[in-house]
């Protein structure tokens, strides 16, 4: 594995990871100081349907972010002599 680049396993346990911090964060955020902030009268069940939907919405923005970057990191750019870099890197690395 080159340096830099995660596993797939990797990459789904970091989901996971900032996804369930996410949750915990905004649920304790929304019950803790908006609740309150607000004077919102709210139950449990209440907050945690609004914060599902917020979390939803953060797991869609995650992707479309991600998969536009992978799309931009993918794009070989023209070196000039026919080859593009990714072929010239292929090409001349030492590992």
């Amino acid at each position: 594995m080159r340096s830099g680049h995660q596993t797939k396993g990797g990459a789904l346990i970091e989901t996971c990871l900032n996804t369930a911090s996410g949750f915990i964060l905004s649920y304790l955020l929304w019950v803790f100081v908006v609740v309150d902030l607000y004077d919102l009268d709210t139950d449990y069940v209440d907050n945690l349907s609004i914060t599902v939907i917020f979390t939803i919405l953060s797991i869609v923005r995650s992707y479309v972010w991600r998969r536009l970057m992978t799309k931009k990191s993918t794009v070989e750019p023209y070196t000039g002599d026919g080859q593009s870099w990714v072929e010239w890197t292929r090409k001349h690395r030492n590992d």
